[in-house]
């Protein structure tokens, strides 16, 4: 199967080139390591009651991980100049997997301190650790889910290392609800 068929070509000089991916491949590994440190430093904090939302924090930091390890990859890619290829796809996929599940942690986080703000006593019994851990399996596997969606045939959103462009290439049958 042909990818990136539908690439754009680039569109900068290559000094501009050099200092993008100079710039860009700083600031993910940066990143990276940012998000690392945050990963570390709120698991001390984290629980299943009103610490939750560090517990929450935790998995938003794990999602970054992902997020900025392909995005070093993608970088890497676009520094070389390569042909598109599969990983190409599963790096497409893997980042806008990556954007829905951190929007979804949070709103969690939202809910979850209106909860604890507007119901301080109730919240603790209605958002025990059960359910909290169910819900957190249940993000997980959307995650999961749309990460296996968003690399099948059904839809495409690809990573273009020539341009540095993500866009839906694909024409799958679920290809419309990624145009929102």
């Amino acid at each position: 199967m042909t990818y990136g068929s539908k690439c754009p070509e680039p569109f900068m000089s290559e000094s501009l080139r050099k200092i993008v991916i100079v710039e860009t491949l700083f600031i993910c590994i940066v990143s990276f390591f940012a998000q690392l440190a945050m990963l570390r430093a709120t698991k001390r904090l984290s629980g299943w009651k009103s610490d939750f939302s560090f517990t929450i924090m935790i998995f938003m930091s794990a999602v970054a991980i992902q997020l900025y390890f392909g995005e070093i990859i993608s970088h890497i890619r676009f520094a070389l100049a390569v042909d598109t290829d599969l990983i190409d796809k599963i790096l497409g996929a893997a980042f806008m997997t990556s954007f829905l599940t951190d929007v979804l942690l949070s709103i969690t986080m939202i809910f979850h301190r209106v909860a604890y703000t507007f119901y301080p006593f109730a919240a603790p019994r209605v958002l025990n650790s059960t359910v909290l851990k169910t819900y957190l399996c249940m993000i997980g596997l959307f995650h999961l889910a749309m990460l296996g969606i968003l690399i099948s045939p059904l839809t495409g959103f690809i990573f273009c290392p020539k341009s540095l462009a993500r866009f839906i290439e694909d024409d799958g049958v679920a290809t419309p609800g990624l145009r929102w």
